[in-house]
């Protein structure tokens, strides 16, 4: 399924290269660049009677036109064993309609994958901010994910031409594609199947999904190495836990080379890395040597976590904060728990400060202002002014403090006035006579 201009894009050029074995269906809010697209089933996403030319950029737009269609939807992935999404991340359509889509085909049981792609740096930092909260929310509901970062595209030969630097991204979607489905579809040698491709995939998180080709002496080394040094993978291999790794070749490819390929790929991967192998024979293949390679469970050390539909982030070391101009900091700490209940982040050397930060209003999944859920509301006395900190404080010692997230953060029931904080201390004392 491509999910706007830029997956509309990629199945035309699978269709235009003669990708068998597989469905294609092109999903848009604009209806003109739908008529450009090859695909035989397309879908226009959106209420009869709504704008046709597109979603403006905003996600939340794309979001509802895909909602707004949720039973075509569900026809349309209803019986599929697997289901691709692929989109460029940043715009409305793909970045809004590609996580309902992932999420009603994985509910109707097939293994969903997405293929996305981010934007260039000189695109601006909203639509990388708005590309990277769509993969997010992508990833709470596929099985396996995919990012093609198109910045990496600038690792080519410079003089690769813009059109051909994207047909080289989307050639590594065909590639895949086409590899998954022949390892289903032709009996191998050492044959893999479906249920392979479930065991590895099936709620794997980050992915990596490689072809490697080799030609003549060398073909064992140009195949690996082309998998392992892949410039347009945001993930390496590197500690994967679970591998699936196929090798197509002629029949008398030598022993001591289909090692030597199992060797190198395993000897970046975790010590004990689930490795699926296998093997299939193809005399008229041209080159002669291709290394199908899915590869799952890579770390995720220093990741930022995901956030949901409506912009709130899963438990992670990373705060958000706006400050008194308006603008967004973020600060990172390891996350303390105290009887089950996040107490606070901890900052500095010993981790043992509990910053508690201001009030802020929540934003969405792609910005938008949302209400903030509190316990209590301050009461405002008669005269217009507020409850002081003391006064608060003797009501309720475990006032809730809102963070931009749902992880609230409570402070200590042991907690003295006196152990305040210095500029709370001076905004409460600011208001009491002098002594």
């Amino acid at each position: 399924i491509g999910v706007g201009g830029a997956g509309g894009n990629a199945v035309n050029r699978m269709i235009e290269a003669g990708v068998t074995g597989v469905r294609f269906i092109a999903v848009n809010t604009d209806t003109q660049a739908l008529g450009r697209c090859e695909a035989p089933v397309r879908l226009h996403l959106g209420k009869p009677g709504s704008a046709r030319d597109g979603a403006g950029g905003n996600p939340e737009v794309g979001m509802r036109a895909a909602e707004s269609v949720i039973e075509d939807i569900d026809a349309l992935v209803a019986g599929a064993d697997m289901v691709f999404i692929t989109a460029g991340m940043g715009g409305g359509t793909g970045t809004g309609a590609s996580g309902v889509i992932g999420q009603r085909a994985k509910a109707a049981g097939a293994l969903t994958v997405g293929v996305v792609s981010l934007p260039f740096t000189f695109e601006g930092m909203r639509r990388r901010k708005l590309a990277e909260e769509g993969v997010g929310s992508l990833r709470e509901v596929v099985d396996a994910l995919i990012v093609v970062p198109n910045d990496r595209l600038l690792d080519l030969d410079h003089r690769v031409k813009l059109t051909d630097g994207f047909k080289v991204a989307d050639d590594m979607l065909r590639h895949g594609v086409q590899g998954i489905s022949d390892l289903v579809t032709i009996t191998g040698l050492i044959n893999l199947d479906f249920a392979d491709v479930r065991s590895v995939m099936t709620n794997a998180g980050t992915a990596v999904m490689a072809i490697g080709e080799g030609q003549g002496p060398n073909r064992m080394s140009q195949a690996v190495d082309s998998i392992v040094s892949n410039p347009l993978l945001e993930t390496s291999i590197t500690g994967a836990s679970s591998v699936l790794l196929n090798i197509t070749g002629p029949a008398d490819i030598p022993l001591h080379e289909v090692t030597e390929i199992c060797d190198r790929i395993k000897g970046v991967c975790a010590s004990d890395v689930n490795f699926f192998f296998g093997a299939v024979v193809h005399a008229g293949l041209v080159p002669e040597l291709r290394v199908t390679l899915i590869a799952t469970g890579m770390p995720t050390v220093g990741m930022t976590a995901s956030r949901d539909r409506f912009g709130r982030r899963a438990p992670t070391t990373t705060r958000q904060s706006t400050n008194d101009r308006g603008l967004t900091q973020e600060r990172t700490g390891p996350v303390r728990e105290e009887h089950g209940r996040t107490r606070g982040i901890g900052w500095g050397v010993d981790g043992d400060e509990t910053i508690v930060q201001p009030i802020v209003p929540v934003r969405g999944a792609f910005g938008q202002s949302l209400a903030t859920d509190l316990d209590d509301e301050v009461a405002v006395e008669p005269d217009g002014s507020a409850p002081s900190w003391d006064e608060q404080r003797a009501g309720d010692t475990r006032r809730r403090i809102a963070f931009p997230d749902p992880g609230a953060v409570y402070l200590p029931e042991e907690t003295s006035i006196d152990s305040l904080p210095p500029f709370l201390r001076r905004t409460r004392d600011k208001g009491r006579p002098s002594s």
